[in-house]
């Protein structure tokens, strides 16, 4: 739960004290501008304690029950009057004895109120909810996260559900390779009668001691892949347990290269940059700096459609996903990518890793928010020497047609949003957005593109470390080599990471 919420359940609950509101409508929205909703009571067993947590609060609050059934349609039991026209929004007064349900008109005195909202809670970007449609319930995920958890501090408990609410349980998973199919074993077919094993979407679950060896993961289980009937291992397991590791790293290869380094550096920024050649002339103050940072974006892309997109390609060659599991992938991210991506702070965020408390040791976090710091300041520096107030940027006719063109859903003319980017503006007004833009454009194909690319000789290079697919080994139930690509699979991929660091 994000701090001053408190974790109940699957979900985190905190009090607007004394918020002024009048209505139904009024306090729902407050709720909302605070990423949460009205509390939805229908699990009893939350519903209770949520009444013992919050018995301070001496006047009724809204709650998620209109119309007599709560969000998921089951009746509301126990109220003390029943929903009619004139009064369908229920209310919930928390006392000592239980709770009290009552339904009142929608237009209440307007007053000082206590307002209650409710937000799913996360593990790191994922809702508990969400996560327990994928866990294999047989097993324990609670005994296992605790067999980890050895913290000497007085600040943390060394129980699961402590250990969510202080940010110390983490998951990795790969939503991007979910209901993505594999393509054949187009190039280089072992001969030896192996087959390539299907595309996974494993799991991953950490956590993190802040006391011991600088908080680093330490890892707890692997689920193989993200369905429910899927085995679970753990570092007890043996060659289970090194299989299950290279599922990971497999995956972690996948997404890295196809969607963190060709989506997010280089496609994502390919349409800022032919933009760029069509609407800001040479002499403009920002061509430069622009200009600069797209030094290769816009070939190596050519490159990897004629390489890696078609049937028959590197993609198909190194990836199980092949190429039509490669341009599926793109479609979906391409489809969700917002161009507040390229703001590390954006992204940490909402996979919950700015809590250094929890985890000291995060070197992708601690340096780039000092790198994406230095770009902005960097940006504000030049920008401000070019554009003197805001009504500069506004009558920058180049500048307009550049957003015009870039933005999803844009409404001006002529280019009307082709570039298709979501969340970048469609005009500009103030010096603070252009600033915004720039700062991000340049951590994306400086940074982003660095740790994305360059580390993939040392990582991804060498296959057994993060094999790109992986084989059935017939008559071996243990971890072998046999599981491995071949050796002219192996060449090749060397070949392609070489290439493509010089990118």
């Amino acid at each position: 739960c994000p701090s001053g919420w408190n974790l109940i359940g699957e979900d985190c609950y905190k009090v607007f004290n004394e918020h002024p509101y009048s209505n139904f409508q009024q306090s729902e929205v407050t709720c909302q501008d605070n990423k949460a909703n009205l509390p939805n009571l229908a699990k009893l067993d939350a519903a209770m304690e949520v009444n013992r947590q919050f018995q301070s609060i001496s006047s009724p609050v809204y709650v998620d029950g209109t119309d007599g059934v709560w969000p998921d349609g089951t009746p509301v039991v126990g109220a003390t009057n029943q929903p009619d026209t004139f009064r369908r929004y229920l209310m919930a007064r928390f006392t000592t004895s239980g709770l009290i349900y009552t339904y009142s008109e929608r237009d209440l005195p307007e007053m000082q109120r206590d307002l209650l909202c409710e937000r799913k809670a996360n593990i790191h970007g994922l809702p508990l909810s969400e996560l327990k449609t994928y866990l294999n319930p047989s097993f324990n995920l609670t005994e296992a996260v605790e067999s980890k958890l050895n913290s000497n501090s007085s600040f943390y408990k060394n129980d699961f559900i402590s250990a969510i609410h202080d940010d110390r349980v983490y998951v990795v998973d790969f939503p991007e390779l979910r209901g993505i199919s594999s393509s054949p074993d187009y190039n280089n077919v072992p001969n030896d009668g192996r087959t390539m094993a299907p595309l996974a979407s494993p799991i991953a679950i950490f956590v993190s001691n802040p006391d011991f060896n600088h908080g680093e993961f330490l890892p707890v289980a692997i689920q193989v892949n993200s369905t429910q009937d899927s085995p679970v291992y753990t570092p007890v397991d043996g060659d289970n347990w090194k299989t299950a590791k290279l599922l990971v790293q497999s995956a972690s290869f996948t997404v890295a290269e196809i969607s963190e380094h060709l989506l997010h550096a280089h496609l994502a920024n390919g349409p800022v940059c032919l933009a760029t050649r069509r609407h800001i002339a040479p002499t403009h103050p920002l061509s430069d700096v622009i200009n600069q940072h797209c030094v290769g974006t816009l070939t190596t892309s050519t490159v990897a459609k004629h390489i890696l997109l078609p049937q028959g390609g590197q993609a198909d060659n190194i990836f199980t996903v092949g190429h039509q599991g490669q341009n599926d992938i793109l479609k979906n991210g391409f489809n969700k990518w917002s161009y507040n991506m390229n703001n590390p702070h954006y992204r940490l965020e909402k996979a919950g890793l700015l809590n250094k408390n929890a985890l000291p040791f995060h070197p992708f976090r601690d340096d780039g928010l000092e790198l994406f710091k230095v770009i902005g300041d960097y940006v504000r520096e030049f920008v401000y020497l070019y554009y003197n107030q805001d009504d500069a940027v506004s009558l920058d006719t180049e500048l307009q047609s550049w957003a015009d063109e870039l933005a999803l859903n844009a409404s001006a003319t002529p280019d009307l949003g082709q570039g298709k980017l979501r969340d970048f503006p469609k005009s500009f007004t103030t010096r603070a957005q252009v600033i915004d833009v720039l700062q991000k454009f340049i951590w994306a194909s400086s940074c982003h593109h660095a740790i994305a690319n360059f580390p993939v000789i040392e990582y991804g290079g060498f296959v057994p470390n993060m094999p790109g697919k992986l084989y059935y080994a017939d008559n071996k139930s243990a971890f072998n080599l046999l599981q491995l690509p071949n050796n002219a699979q192996s060449l090749v991929r060397a070949f392609l990471m070489y290439f493509m660091i010089s990118q």
